[in-house]
């Protein structure tokens, strides 16, 4: 190529090879890129799985709790009729002895 002054120059050729490099770069930082968006993609999937499983433990925590009152009042009953039921088994044992 010439230029104003008539001396032969390769500028435009120089200013293609740097687009040309810039090109090459930004398609490798495009795959690069590619590659870990499916890497992330990957990374939810797992993520949302285990969202799914934690749910699911959320929710059978949440049922047992739910039933905390009633076991409570349930063991307080029994532990309120523990002298009562050790009595009878002193008894129990004394007449087993007995015989």
């Amino acid at each position: 190529m010439v230029d104003k002054t008539g001396e032969v120059t390769d500028r435009p050729l120089k200013e293609a090879d740097r687009t040309g490099e810039e090109a090459d770069r930004l398609l490798e930082e495009a795959d690069r890129l590619l590659e870990e968006t499916d890497r992330l993609a990957e990374e939810t999937d797992r993520l949302l799985e285990v969202t799914d499983r934690l749910l699911e433990v959320t929710d059978r925590l949440a049922k047992l709790t739910d039933r905390l009152p009633e076991v409570t009042d349930r063991l307080t009953k029994l532990t309120d009729r523990l002298p009562e039921l050790m009595d009878r088994n002193n008894t129990t044992t004394e007449i087993i002895l007995l015989f």
